[in-house]
């Protein structure tokens, strides 16, 4: 004989109070699979609210976030309140907000509205007269989620007049499902933050005029610009494969991957080196110049582990920097100008050496005489630099 299987409800009290017993194990198991969904797919926290929100015998319910810094608090996430209260609430009502009064400097709590504050005392308050009672939520049960040095998240089930005050037994199971809630949560602020990380930096990319693409090892490609983008889909001498980044001449194909695994090395080891630079042949256009450099606290996420930036010049369609705004920028001199934009150009100090006339010795002076004036160490980061002050400029 297959005996039961444990439930989760068992620590529930089996009162007979209408909404309790709408927690049954398979409501329980939904409302846990949506809630473990909901930090990939953010819309499921509207599908928690209301699941728990009927299960509890409730009329609406949210997601909020208290910001200690600015005295706001924001509705993160909603079910069935109204869209004038949210906004009321969010301009006007955060400091008039006498639950969240009751319990702002708590470490830690989970409480129905009455037990907060006896509702005979709301009923005396502005928070109550002019938008709790307008729009018909004067009863909560409420959940602290987390708490920061930055402000409190937490999440509550309202009912309005009619279905009357929530019993102290609702807070049951809120309290069987919030180590859940709290996980779930916590695991959604980390990916939010992820995500507005990458977005950020997938903006600040795309508004480089010149070619950016970031690798991991074996030439994985993580991610691309916009002008990198256009490159790759020419199909013409640089090639993004499944197998990653891919130069179409084979010879050139081994040495990019020679520079990118150089540059994963000086990535863990930064005293290795500073990467290095190349030329890709086209079919029909002048070649493509190469940039390779280490790349550090890049990571998109875990999977996807950036170990090299490399930078694509399009000899055809040149970022151009001035030098009267790198004097400006950087007080560089007219020679180091002139040094700085052949060099985010593309070329090495060899052929710059050649175009101008100058040793390679005194190069090497005024080099180092602008990294120390632009706060780069090696010329990848140089050229990095210069690249995204060009493309600021340009952006501005």
């Amino acid at each position: 004989m297959i005996g039961r299987r444990p439930s989760i409800l068992r620590s529930i009290p089996r009162k007979n109070t209408g909404a309790l017993l709408r927690f049954d194990d398979q409501v329980l198991l939904r409302i846990l699979e949506v809630l473990y969904e909901a930090p990939t797919n953010p819309s499921q926290w509207r599908t928690f609210l209301q699941m728990t929100g009927e299960a509890l015998g409730g009329d609406a319910g949210s997601l909020l976030i208290h910001d200690f810094s600015d005295v706001q608090s924001v509705i993160v996430e909603q079910w069935n309140v109204h869209p004038d209260a949210i906004r009321q609430y969010e301009a006007h009502y955060t400091e008039k907000d006498v639950w969240f009064q009751r319990i702002r400097n708590s470490r830690d709590w989970l409480a129905t509205s009455e037990q907060l504050v006896r509702f005979h005392e709301l009923q005396r308050t502005e928070f109550y007269t002019d938008l709790i009672r307008r729009y018909d939520i004067p009863h909560a049960v409420a959940a602290m989620l987390a708490r920061t040095q930055e402000g409190i998240a937490n999440m509550a089930i309202y009912r309005g007049h009619r279905a009357g005050a929530f019993a102290d037994d609702a807070l049951e199971p809120i309290r069987v499902l919030r180590p859940h809630i709290q996980r779930s949560y916590r695991l959604h602020t980390r990916l939010t933050a992820a995500r507005r990380a990458n977005e950020s930096l997938q903006a600040a990319l795309d508004c480089m005029r010149t070619g950016v693409i970031l690798v991991g090892e074996k030439l994985k490609i993580v991610t691309t610009n916009r002008a990198a983008d256009r490159l790759l889909a020419a199909q013409d001498g640089l090639l993004a494969t499944r197998e990653g980044l891919r130069a179409e001449s084979i010879a050139e194909s081994a040495e990019l991957q020679r520079l990118v695994s150089t540059s994963c090395l000086m990535a863990a080891h930064p005293a290795q080196g500073c990467g290095g630079g190349m030329e890709v042949t086209r079919r029909k256009k002048s070649p493509l110049r190469l940039m390779v450099s280490p790349a550090r606290g890049l990571d998109m996420d875990r999977n996807a582990v950036v170990r090299a930036i490399v930078f694509v010049t399009d000899t055809e369609e040149k970022v151009r920097l001035l030098p009267e705004a790198l004097q400006q920028r950087y007080g560089l001199t007219p020679a180091e100008c002139r040094l700085a934009i052949l060099l985010a150009d593309g070329r090495s100090l060899k052929e710059i050496s050649g175009m101008l006339k100058v040793s390679r010795n005194t190069l090497k002076s005024q080099l180092a005489s602008t990294y120390s004036k632009t706060g780069s160490t090696r010329q990848s980061d140089l050229v990095r630099i210069l690249l995204n002050f060009a493309a600021h400029r340009h952006a501005t």
